[in-house]
């Protein structure tokens, strides 16, 4: 199947379903854009305080539930997260560090690339390491967040 689809300055072409679609991201001529919105959260609170959330913050993060969206042309990555509290965006090249100021406020070296079919983060800032990595298992983006021996597990469904 082929056709053009234009999303928020990217063009691809030509574009088809391939079997894993988050694999599908690390392919240079595959645009993809998904929207994903949470259903599930474990260990969330505790990933927050040990990365150095203040207890207000986690409070009101906890409530939140932000749609995800990912796009991607295989080497520039986009990501933004949309909530009633606050919307977040960034854009970088994959494999590339650059700085980022977190959601929470913490200004980050980020490190994004895809390994093993899966889209992993690393985020350094003052002597610390967190890593989070996104996949799709059955249809659902599940999102592990760790941080010494803290891990977080968050799942995504995909917004039609």
């Amino acid at each position: 199947m082929q056709y053009q689809k234009k999303i928020e300055g990217l063009t691809s072409s030509p574009l088809h379903t391939p079997p894993d679609p988050l694999r599908s991201l690390c392919t240079p001529l595959i645009c993809v854009h998904h929207c994903y919105r949470p259903v599930d959260s474990k260990g969330f609170d505790e990933y927050m305080k040990e990365i150095g959330v203040g207890m207000a913050l986690r409070k009101m993060g906890a409530m939140v539930k932000p749609d995800c969206i990912i796009t991607t042309d295989g080497k520039t990555l986009r990501i933004k997260t949309e909530s009633t509290l606050k919307t977040t965006q960034f854009s970088c090249n994959l494999g590339e560090k650059f700085k980022e100021t977190t959601a929470d406020g913490r200004k980050t070296q980020t490190f994004y690339n895809f390994t093993d079919g899966a889209l992993f983060q690393q985020q350094k800032w003052d002597g610390k390491e967190s890593t989070i990595t996104r996949k799709l298992e059955n249809g659902k983006l599940i999102v592990e967040c760790v941080m010494n021996n803290v891990t977080c597990y968050r799942t995504y469904e995909k917004v039609e």
